[in-house]
C-alpha cells in the first residue's frame, strides 16, 4: 500500500469516529418512537444491514423501513438511526445501498404528528432535524462522487435533496464538476446542479404569485 493510499485510509477512518460521536448502544431505543411500537430492535436490524447475504439484508431493510420510516412519514427513531446509516456508507461495508435508500426517503419525508426532537433544550421539527444531521456528512456524498463509488447517483440523489436547505451545496457541486473525469457522472452533476437552480427560482417565485 502506497502512503497516499494510507493517508486516505487514515483520514477516512477518522471521519467514520467523528460520525455517530455515540455508541449504539448508549441510546436506550425501547425509548424512541417508531410507527410500530418501541424502536429496540433497531440496533440488530443495523448489524444485520452489514450482511454479507442479500436475504438477510433485505430482511434488516424492511425492519427499518417499515418502522423508523413508513409511506413518507418519518418517526422519532430515524433520527437517532442517520448516524449508523451513514457510518455504514463511509465504511464501505455491506447494505450501503439500502442506507442510501433509508436516508433518501428519510429526507424525502414529513414528520408524524408534528415530531419534534430536542436538542440543548430547543425543540426542532424532526424533518429538518434530521436534514441538518444528514447535511453534517455532507463531504462523505461528495466523496462518493468525486471517486465514482459505485453509489455515487444515490450521493447525487441525497445531495440534491439536501440543497433545498443547503443552497451552498449547489455552488459546491458546481465547483467541483471540473475535476470529474467520468463523462456520465459529469452530465449527471451538471444536469442536477441546473435542476437544483431551477428549484430553487420556483420556490423564491411561488410565495409571490398566490
Amino acid at each position: 500500500m502506497g502512503a497516499l493510499s494510507l493517508v486516505v485510509l487514515l483520514v477516512l477512518k477518522n471521519l467514520g469516529q467523528r460520525i455517530s460521536g455515540v455508541k449504539m448502544d448508549k441510546i436506550n431505543w425501547s425509548k424512541l418512537k417508531q410507527a410500530n411500537g418501541n424502536a429496540s430492535h433497531i440496533p440488530s436490524a443495523l448489524e444485520k444491514l452489514k450482511s454479507p447475504n442479500p436475504a438477510q439484508r433485505k430482511e434488516a431493510y424492511w425492519l427499518l423501513e417499515n418502522y423508523i420510516v413508513v409511506q413518507g412519514g418519518i418517526y422519532e427513531a430515524a433520527y437517532y438511526t442517520i448516524p449508523f446509516l451513514i457510518e455504514l456508507i463511509e465504511q464501505r461495508s455491506n447494505g450501503k445501498l439500502e442506507a442510501y435508500n433509508l436516508l433518501i426517503e428519510i429526507l424525502a419525508g414529513y414528520e408524524v404528528d408534528g415530531a419534534v426532537i430536542v436538542i440543548n433544550g430547543i425543540s426542532t421539527a424532526l424533518n429538518l432535524a434530521c436534514r441538518r444531521r444528514i447535511a453534517n456528512s455532507e463531504d462523505i456524498f461528495f466523496r462518493e462522487i468525486l471517486l465514482a463509488e459505485a453509489c455515487w447517483n444515490y450521493a447525487l440523489s441525497v445531495l440534491a435533496l439536501l440543497a433545498e436547505n443547503y443552497p451552498g451545496i449547489i455552488d459546491r457541486m458546481e465547483s467541483n464538476l471540473p475535476t470529474i473525469d467520468i463523462p456520465q457522472i459529469a452530465k449527471a452533476v451538471s444536469e442536477q446542479i441546473q435542476q437544483c437552480r431551477a428549484d430553487r427560482v420556483s420556490d423564491i417565485i411561488s410565495p409571490q404569485s398566490n
